[in-house]
């Protein structure tokens, strides 16, 4: 843990606003080291919140003091782009009847807003209908099945039909306009931004590895798992059975497989609802790599 105590950052602070501070005088700090610092890490189904503040305040405050060390840092961002919560966001846009809008800055709209105005009310009235599935976080959701019209046009995706496609990438494409003009607003910018969906090949490669090797479970209703022998997530989902990849395994694709990262230090900013997650996917990263 580092403690930045006020009377350090004040003599720091009125230094550097003065001019009078040497722009380089930490250069040394860490020269030469490398890092690939990842934040923002949305979803494209809604516009960015405040826990997507938070972390957008801590990485870009921890990738800038790199910089000022010397380090070469390049800000990354992984966005989720494909799984349950995005088919309903397109369930939700088709059934607001403006799946064919072109939509702009008219009348002040703003595209992320819409999509996940779209994306609360097809939830809102799928709980109505069915009630609530007791699932408490979006991880958990995506492990059910529901054969409703999120599902088939999530699996629609998958299989590449052009028509699902196109509504994919126009509701992507919607979210990540109107976040992009947030973190405009906040100066907040980023190096390379990374889609999970880059990495579906990956998934099928990682999932039959570890069905061949033990170190994955196929349960009877087929959802495929890692047991990790640890408390807080005794059973980690990664594949439903109908072959939809969770987030734990399109986040484990990527690590898996992740570009550009040797000799590199990843730092990655998530909240403490997460900690399980990332544990539980390093542990199984290092037994596939063992297999």
């Amino acid at each position: 843990d580092v403690v930045l105590d006020d009377e350090w950052v004040e003599a720091r602070g009125t230094a550097l606003e003065s001019g009078a501070g040497p722009a380089d005088a930490n250069a040394d700090l860490a020269a030469g080291a490398r890092y690939a610092v990842y934040f923002w890490g949305a979803n494209t189904t809604k516009a960015l919140h405040v826990g997507h503040l938070r972390n957008l305040a801590l990485g870009n405050a921890i990738a800038a003091g790199l910089r000022a060390g010397g380090a070469r840092v390049e800000s990354r961002s992984l966005i989720c782009d494909v799984g349950r919560s995005m088919g309903e966001a397109m369930a939700g846009v088709v059934a607001s009847g403006r799946a064919d809008d072109e939509l702009g800055a008219e009348g002040g709209e703003k595209s992320d807003h819409f999509v996940g105005l779209c994306y609360a009310d097809y939830v809102k009235a799928g709980r109505a209908s069915v009630g609530d599935d007791g699932a408490v976080d979006s991880v958990a959701r995506e492990s059910a099945l529901y054969d409703d019209k999120a599902d088939e046009l999530m699996m629609r995706v998958l299989d590449g039909d052009q028509r699902a496609l196109e509504l994919w990438s126009k509701t992507r494409a919607w979210v990540i306009s109107g976040q992009r003009k947030t973190l405009a607003r906040l100066g907040v910018p980023f190096d390379k931004v990374i889609f999970e969906s880059d990495f579906l090949p990956e998934v099928a490669e990682l999932t039959n590895l570890g069905l061949r090797e033990g170190t994955l479970r196929r349960r009877a209703d087929g959802m495929i798992y890692y047991p990790t022998q640890r408390e807080e997530l005794e059973e980690m989902p990664l594949v439903r059975s109908d072959g939809l990849p969770t987030q734990h395994m399109r986040a484990l694709a990527y690590w898996a497989a992740a570009p550009e990262l040797d000799d590199v230090t990843s730092l990655q900013v998530c909240g403490t609802e997460w900690v399980a997650h990332v544990t539980c996917r390093r542990q199984l990263l290092a037994a596939l790599a063992a297999a």
